[in-house]
């Protein structure tokens, strides 16, 4: 639409299209809309109060673009109609054919829905830009709560994460029914940078959040990233641990003023038992066991069906005997990741179980991607196998696959080398290390980042976002 800027009219209409203006920068179609009524109207009133000429039909235009701006087209189109041109002043006079061609086209019946499959396809093929002009050029083709919604994913996807958490603030504010799952639709984004290595963009991120919309979630958020944070490097920067704890404090202390249904939530329980795991690995870093196990055991509360506060507790504790069962609690959970089973092959192992370790290898083998984790399993294997009698070329198959995965292994390479070298008057092998120590302490926390990851996928914050599809 060709702009007709007001000037010279009341100070009352003028405030309130400034104040539209400010609603609709912030995404809040809804009280942009009563503003640019509101200026509508005065400039109406105003023109009424002119008997004829130049400055009556002016303002007859004015009043016109305020009611277009606020989504009463039928309303601007009325006023346009009546508008004597020939008496319009000359720098305004031009404005008025394209005025009339814009309104003509929004009053058209096709109007509302032939911009919403523009959004569909531009959300369809990812064109994040294009969407945001759309939406800004049509503020009011979606409800006011949706159409934030889009604005705030949109902003997310090209990097605006100030401007995304200023629109998820006021789709919230318009979808009061479903403010706890728009708090979870703003995990993806910063949950998915920080664990596939941009810390910094998620820290970036979760600031924004915590400021614009304080609540558990996205203080169990900036928790999750500062965990990734701390954990990118060694050594591990403890200011973003003690941070990660402060966070999650935060969040506890707001869950328990949130209303009983919401603290309820299956979804906000698995997101906060998942900020209390990492919680938990924290505490450990900063040398406090109890604290450490007062936050896995918080997690376990928070989140019993689900494997990751099990395996994390069991890390704590391990080689107790409530890690092994907490390990295998977290089997019977169906966990995907490989750390119970590594867990539990070692205690097998140091058991002299070599049947048990022998299955509890061969099932985390499935589920690694650890180079490093691959070639210990590999090897224990091998151990295992020589005990058990297998032949000394199904050992060392096992023993060259271990060194396929890490040539630099130093307990496959130190076992590798007892195996070759027999004892004096024996046929088998003298291994110097068969019951080892476990993972390194950053792989323990590479591999709880991304159980994060995978336990809140499983909350299906997408499925949330769909509730805020495009024609809803």
């Amino acid at each position: 639409m060709t702009s007709v800027f007001l000037s010279e009219t009341s100070e009352p209409a003028t405030l309130a299209a400034a104040e539209g203006q400010a609603a609709l920068g912030v995404g809040d179609t809804a009280l942009a809309r009563q503003k640019f009524a509101e200026a509508g109207a005065i400039l109406e009133r105003d023109m009424k109060a002119h008997r004829g000429g130049g400055e009556k039909q002016f303002l007859r235009f004015l009043a016109a673009t305020q009611y277009y701006k606020s989504g009463h087209y039928q309303k601007a189109q009325e006023l346009a109609s009546k508008i004597e041109a020939r008496v319009l002043p000359q720098n305004v006079r031009g404005l008025l054919p394209q005025f009339l061609k814009d309104v003509k086209e929004r009053t058209s019946p096709g109007y509302g829905a032939g911009v919403q499959q523009t959004l569909l396809r531009q959300q369809q093929e990812r064109r994040p830009n294009d969407l945001l002009r759309t939406l800004q050029d049509h503020p009011y083709v979606l409800k006011p709560g949706v159409m934030a919604f889009l604005r705030a994913t949109a902003c997310e996807t090209i990097g605006d994460f100030r401007a995304a958490a200023l629109f998820f603030r006021t789709a919230q504010k318009y979808s009061p029914d479903d403010r706890l799952a728009l708090y979870l639709a703003t995990t993806t984004v910063p949950v998915y940078l920080a664990t596939h290595h941009y810390e910094a963009e998620a820290q970036k991120y979760t600031q924004h959040q915590v400021e614009l919309l304080p609540h558990p979630v996205t203080f169990v958020t900036a928790a999750v990233v500062a965990f990734c944070r701390a954990t990118s490097t060694v050594p591990f920067r403890r200011g973003d641990l003690e941070q990660q704890v402060q966070y999650l404090d935060k969040a506890w202390e707001g869950y328990q003023q949130l209303p009983e249904v919401q603290q309820s939530d299956r979804n906000l329980l698995n997101y906060l038992g998942s900020g209390f795991a990492t919680g938990a690995r924290a505490w450990g870093h900063l040398g406090s066991k109890n604290r450490a196990m007062e936050y896995a055991n918080r997690a376990v509360q928070l989140k019993p069906d689900s494997a990751l506060p099990w395996v994390v507790r069991g890390i704590i504790t391990y080689p107790g005997q409530q890690s092994i069962q907490d390990f295998r609690a977290a089997v019977e959970r169906e966990e995907t990741a490989v750390t119970p089973y590594y867990y539990l092959a070692h205690h097998s192992l140091s058991q002299s179980d070599f049947r048990s370790a022998i299955d509890w290898c061969r099932q985390a083998l499935t589920r690694n991607s650890n180079q490093r984790i691959a070639a210990q399993l590999q090897g224990w294997l091998a151990v295992c196998q020589e005990r058990l009698g297998e032949s000394r070329d199904t050992v060392e198959a096992a023993f060259r696959k271990a060194l396929d995965s890490d040539p630099t292994h130093g307990e496959v390479i130190e076992n590798y080398r007892a195996f070759k070298e027999p004892v004096r008057g024996s046929k088998k092998g003298h291994f110097l290390s068969w019951v080892p120590q476990p993972i390194r302490t950053e792989e323990e926390d590479s591999l709880t980042a991304r159980e994060v990851e995978l336990s809140l996928l499983r909350t299906r914050t997408d499925t949330i976002r769909e509730m805020f599809a495009i024609g809803t």
